[in-house]
């Protein structure tokens, strides 16, 4: 019966490990340009592309390894510009009032809001949580510091006057060390 608990816990404290260091790599961030409320959804797992949702339709806008921003207007019309550290550069022929004449947001526009949310640090989500940290750390601390109280929750309760052995306690207070890790890293997780 101990290797079952021990089996469990195990299982139970990598299941934590799992939470605990999954982080929601979606990003939403709301914005209002021109008057217009603005929701920006990068995709998951890629800072570098999504889609702009306004109330005139949905732009979608990626950039590539050279620093090309392309944006697909919500009629299909494309706009690129390059990103030239900070600064941006269209193309000659590119005309803002076809955008604003049709009733989009420029592309001049979208390049500015796309530039202040990729930088903003704040994660709307994160799957770190600091109450499971805490929850780790007591139950590390508590197999550490009394695995004898662990191991008679387990199965020394079913019987009178045993003992357990000495492979019993360095298993509970190894586990101890585990959750006591995992709770640190959890605990960074969510602070980071």
């Amino acid at each position: 019966m101990k290797k079952y608990l021990f089996s469990a816990l195990v299982i139970l404290l990598l299941l934590s490990l799992a939470a605990c260091g999954a982080r929601e790599e979606r990003r939403t961030k709301q914005i209002e340009v021109e008057g217009q409320a603005l929701t920006i959804t990068f995709d998951e797992g890629n800072r570098s592309a999504g889609v702009i949702t306004a109330a005139n339709g949905d732009y979608a806008f990626s950039y590539d390894r050279s620093g090309v921003l392309t944006i697909v207007y919500p009629d299909g019309s494309v706009c690129t510009a390059q990103d030239m550290n900070g600064a941006v550069a269209f193309p000659a022929d590119y005309d803002a009032s076809e955008q604003t004449d049709a009733g989009y947001i420029d592309a001049f526009s979208l390049w500015f809001v796309l530039q202040g949310a990729m930088s903003d640090p704040q994660r709307t989500q994160s799957g770190a949580s600091l109450p499971l940290a805490f929850l780790l750390l007591g139950l590390g601390v508590w197999a550490l510091a009394a695995p004898r109280s662990l191991w008679w929750l387990s199965s020394g309760w079913r019987y009178r006057n045993a003992e357990p052995s000495d492979l019993a306690l360095g298993l509970y207070r190894g586990l101890g060390a585990a959750l006591l890790i995992g709770g640190i890293i959890c605990a960074l997780a969510s602070m980071g």
